[in-house]
């Protein structure tokens, strides 16, 4: 997809507004606590990502071209990911498998403007969550058990979480990454990743950008990485910022739409997404100042 210098200024904004109102409210980055309560675990072993492609009940379809660019796209930003953790001899392998219809849910709020002024307060990301649950259980019947099932084995879905319960099971995988992928509207594009930084609901990204930095980004925050765009005040900021530049200038999580080739995981990024079990306490500027925006009803 090209965006014109309008559009990509309105999605930038958009995109870190999200990544802040969208982890949660917890006040540091560090999520190792519940890494392992969620769908998305330790960044490593077989990892299934599962997009779901989503329609307007009344509005345009998804083509089968629309997929297949969308798909290749993934498998793009997945490769790059593959080839950052050989630098740790991480194991690592994806699977993508794309649900095999699309369902005609919408967006939550109606439209992408709608659904970020829901993502705005915690009643709001309440819907969203609850809308998305209303979604997954459209998937159930065209998510066929596999033969490597085990049982108890979940047949009827009325949650996101019984959807990754189920799919983890048919792919016999600890981690799975449920993406939501819309279309996108003129000029206008919807992109957050939900519940991050919680375990009282399961974690998953809603997206309309064919875009592969944007994908990665996405997969390693659903993992615990977190944005460096911080909600702090302007002179910790600023100094927070030099940090970045001086040791992250090309970490992704600082520059989603830079192109893969010249981005990198930085050190902070790694020991977030469970690659590196410690982090050198010179980078504790990021851990003490990573705040994200509380969310108010």
């Amino acid at each position: 997809m090209r965006m014109n210098k309008k559009t990509f200024n309105i999605s930038f904004i958009f995109i870190l507004t999200m990544i802040l109102l969208a982890c949660g409210t917890t006040g540091r980055m560090d999520n190792s606590w519940r890494r392992n309560l969620n769908g998305c675990k330790i960044l490593k072993d077989d990892v299934l990502i599962y997009p779901v492609f989503v329609e307007e009940k009344r509005g345009a379809k998804w083509l089968q071209e629309e997929k297949k660019a969308f798909l290749d796209s993934l498998k793009v930003s997945t490769n790059w990911i593959l080839a950052q953790s050989k630098a740790y001899n991480v194991n690592l392998n994806f699977i993508i498998e794309a649900h095999p219809n699309a369902i005609a849910v919408g967006l939550p709020g109606k439209n992408i403007a709608g659904a970020y002024n829901l993502a705005s307060t915690n009643l709001g990301v309440a819907k969203i969550n609850k809308h998305y649950d209303n979604a997954a259980k459209k998937l159930a019947r065209a998510i066929k058990r596999s033969k490597k099932a085990l049982p108890p084995y979940i047949s009827r879905i009325k949650t996101k979480d019984q959807v990754i319960a189920k799919l983890r099971n048919n792919f016999q995988v600890e981690s799975v990454v449920l993406l939501f992928i819309h279309k996108p509207e003129k000029n206008n594009n919807v992109f957050f990743s939900l519940n991050t930084l919680s375990n009282k609901t399961i974690e998953y990204g809603v997206n309309s950008f064919n875009k592969p930095s944007l994908m990665a980004f996405q997969i390693l925050e659903l993992f615990g990485a977190t944005s460096f765009n911080f909600d702090v005040k302007k002179k910790r900021k600023e100094k927070i910022m030099k940090h970045i530049d001086d040791n992250f200038p090309n970490d992704i999580m600082a520059k989603p739409f830079q192109t893969l080739s010249k981005s990198t995981t930085g050190a902070v990024t790694d020991y977030l997404i469970g690659w590196t079990p410690k982090i050198d306490p010179v980078h504790q500027i990021l851990m003490e100042g990573g705040k994200v925006k509380i969310l108010k009803k």
